[in-house]
């Protein structure tokens, strides 16, 4: 038996914006610049899964008679599809801003400093739902000699949260979940010791076997109408380097500091059973009212919300260079653009009392990770060669140093070669060509360490 599914969704957006900008006096290096503004900011979401996706009414949902196992659903699937609800959800922000560019002084000045130059902006967001906040920058260059140029800024940020993360009814599904008091996952995460005492207090033995991450079950998620800005501080501090022999030469370096706070997510059910017994305060911390266990100890129910976590934390270094050369005719020319990554800090923290969970160093986030691109460009053709380094990695920098088998827990680096080209047919006409992993390079695969490098146990 078949039927048709006929789902709607409607955004809307609403903006009206006022704007005065201009200079207002002169200074040594140039005029002092502002631009004023408003913003008003209207939107909303109407999704209608239409009636198969919707289900029918469960007929009991305080004692779950339609037995799904979900206490937040009252609405039973057709066939074996669970449940879609409607998503219905507005909200509205008032924002005042203002913006200054001062040019105190330019290589034009002839004084002893080369270049200084301060600019700042202040914003006011009112949302009717998440309250105001002020989000902020200020910054600033200065130049030493005319080609070293040293910059920085503070910013401080928000984001507002969006229409589904307030406003997503509590919708069924079916999945898996890593169970931190398994056996095998009770030397893991930041604070070992403390999830091991939590998983003995919540009364599972020390070598409990879970299924939660072979079989499916029963999990929801739902928006929270509670939410609040999330808030950011970052500042970065860098030299930007443009020498006068070389005029097309650029190098930067720069050094980021990100600390965000009150990040909304919706964790995940990993996330969540985890962030329970890695709390210290146990068994009162939130995250433990979001699931149930089965008779059996077995995870039989996670509900996954979302959330404003405690933060996250990004450190790291960005530098780039980029130079393009002419070839005679100014028409044709060749360029070199480098660009790389050190990740010195990713981490992230579900809750105030909980362990700090480190990220950097893991698959997807390898610590050193660069692309180099070089290119040849004239009015008929372009060619390009990329290449993409990812450095090393482990699955869980975090894990026992005996959890993995053979300590099968690190991949190696690696590097994948793009290349490409255009080459204009006629005037209205352009064939563009592009490969990507020319030589087939395979994703690397966790390989065993060397002898010497394993750890010594204990006895």
């Amino acid at each position: 038996m078949t039927t048709i599914a006929t789902p709607v969704s409607l955004n809307k957006q609403t903006q009206f914006t006022a704007s005065l900008t201009g200079p207002l006096f002169a200074l040594p290096g140039g005029d002092f610049a502002v631009a004023l503004g408003y913003e008003h900011r209207a939107e909303s979401q109407d999704f209608d899964p239409g009636t198969f996706f919707y289900g029918a009414d469960d007929p009991d949902p305080v004692t779950d008679s339609d037995g799904d196992g979900d206490p937040t659903s009252d609405r039973i699937g057709y066939g074996r599809a669970t449940p879609v609800l409607p998503v219905h959800g507005k909200f509205n922000t008032d924002e005042v801003s203002a913006e200054f560019l001062a040019p105190l002084i330019s290589p034009d000045t002839g004084a002893p400093i080369a270049l200084l130059e301060l600019k700042g902006a202040a914003r006011y967001v009112d949302h009717s739902l998440a309250g105001g906040d002020w989000t902020w920058t200020l910054g600033g260059r200065l130049g030493i000699v005319r080609d070293l140029v040293i910059r920085g800024n503070f910013t401080r940020a928000i984001r507002a949260p969006a229409v589904t993360e307030l406003f997503n009814p509590s919708s069924s599904y079916f999945g898996t979940a890593t169970d931190p008091c398994d056996a095998l996952q009770l030397g893991n995460g930041p604070a070992p010791t403390i999830r091991a005492a939590n998983c003995a207090a919540a009364g599972l033995p020390a070598d409990f076997v879970s299924l939660s991450n072979s079989r499916t079950f029963l999990q929801a998620i739902e928006g929270n109408p509670d939410l609040a800005n999330e808030k950011a501080n970052s500042w970065t501090l860098g030299l930007v380097l443009e020498p006068r022999f070389a005029p097309r030469l650029r190098a930067s370096v720069d050094y980021v500091d990100i600390h965000l706070k009150d990040a909304i997510s919706n964790a995940g059910a990993s996330s969540i059973v985890a962030a329970c017994y890695d709390s210290a305060d146990y068994p009162e911390a939130a995250d433990c009212a979001r699931f149930t266990r089965g008779p059996d100890g077995q995870l039989s129910f996670v509900e996954v919300q979302y959330l404003n976590l405690a933060d996250q934390r990004y450190k790291g270094l960005l530098c780039a260079l980029d130079y393009r050369a002419p070839l005679g005719d100014p028409a044709r020319s060749i360029g070199l653009n480098l660009s790389y990554q050190y990740i010195d800090e990713l981490s992230t923290r579900a809750d105030a009392a909980s362990e700090r969970v480190q990220l950097d160093g893991m698959i997807g986030y390898a610590r050193h990770q660069a692309l180099a691109t070089l290119d040849y460009r004239s009015d008929a053709l372009g060619l390009f060669a990329q290449v993409q380094y990812i450095g090393k990695a482990q699955v869980n920098p975090q894990a026992a140093d005996d959890f993995y088998p053979d300590d099968l827990d690190r991949v190696p680096a690696i590097a994948f070669v793009n290349m490409g080209t255009h080459v204009r047919v006629a005037d209205r006409f352009t064939l563009r060509v592009a490969v990507d992993n020319v030589f087939d390079q395979q994703h690397p695969v966790p390989i065993r360490r060397p002898a010497a490098a394993r750890p010594i146990s204990a006895a």
